[in-house]
């Protein structure tokens, strides 16, 4: 049988190949990191431990990490009503030491992860998988936590760098809260102030300080 042969054009689709370009664009752009931002319900609280050489965590020292939006040390309370989990760790130090990031409900102790970081390092990460989270002890936030994380030098040396977490918090059908408890950097003394405030005049000896305010749901 004779085979018959016809000649003709159709539409070019594609470009021979995938076309990642604009998955690429939108990584380049940051867009993927942005998912890690708090959501409308959620606020995220930010934690650090600075060892500058005028202060480096001495040899056998243990210190806890700070609220940086209240200047308060940790442990720090998460009221009933609402959830939290770790989403953030970061450290960059110049030697050896042991993080110990530990939880309670309602008093009892329900885990502690250490972590050794490498020194002469600097480590960032962010959590989409959350492994460290009170939902999955308490998934509808009917107990109050406490929340700590410490640092302790096993060096021969004193340790500089810095130490940070953020956790995320979310509120269950829990009322706004709209204080915040703050301490002054100079003379120590704690006090209340509105939630979003972020310039301070301390009411004991008079000097201004500040701090910032994360996220965009008012959880503190």
């Amino acid at each position: 049988m004779p085979v018959v042969v016809e000649r003709g054009t159709c539409a070019q689709e594609g470009v021979g190949k995938p076309d990642y370009s604009k998955q690429i664009y939108h990584i380049s752009r940051g867009e993927t990191p942005r998912l890690m931002e708090p959501r409308h319900e959620e606020k995220q609280k930010v934690f650090v431990l600075f060892m500058p050489e005028a202060a480096p965590l001495g040899v056998g020292e243990t210190k806890h990490l700070m609220d940086l939006e209240t200047m308060l040390d940790m442990p720090y309370a998460v009221p009933a009503g609402y959830t939290w989990e770790l989403r953030e760790w970061m450290g960059s130090i110049n030697g050896a030491v042991v993080d110990v990031g530990s939880a309670t409900m309602e008093g009892t102790p329900v885990l502690a992860i250490p972590i050794y970081p490498m020194p002469d390092y600097c480590t960032h990460e962010y959590e989409q998988i959350i492994a460290f989270s009170s939902a999955y002890y308490d998934p509808l936030a009917e107990h109050a936590w406490v929340f700590d994380y410490t640092v302790k030098n096993l060096d021969t040396i004193p340790i500089t760098g810095v130490i940070q977490i953020a956790l995320f918090l979310h509120a269950i059908g829990t009322a706004e809260m709209t204080e915040k408890t703050v301490k002054c950097k100079y003379c120590g003394h704690e006090f209340k102030v509105p939630l979003r405030q972020t310039i301070i005049d301390c009411p004991s000896c008079g000097k201004r300080f500040f701090v910032p305010f994360y996220g965009r749901a008012p959880v503190v």
